[in-house]
């Protein structure tokens, strides 16, 4: 069980305005995301609006962050 607190909606957007996005980043085998400044401004638009408790956008932006940070971690700066 992790003991880390979830981010905050702010933090998500300050990290997703902060970070070189890839253009393209798989989150698992059945969901590409082929726009992904695109899937970030519609998925913090819906949150914003509706609160984090809505569909899994709030989940998706938590796996897009991750992918971006392991992918970083690996020397890739752009997440690719």
């Amino acid at each position: 069980m992790s003991t880390e607190q979830p981010l905050s909606l702010e933090e998500l957007e300050a990290f997703f305005n902060t970070v070189a996005l890839p253009k393209e980043l798989r989150l698992h085998k059945a969901i590409l995301i082929s726009d992904v400044p695109l899937f970030v401004k519609g998925h913090l638009a819906v949150l914003k609006s509706k609160g984090i408790g809505i569909g899994g956008f709030y989940e998706h932006l938590l796996q897009a962050r991750e992918l971006i940070l392991q992918s970083q971690a690996m020397g890739n700066p752009e997440g690719e």
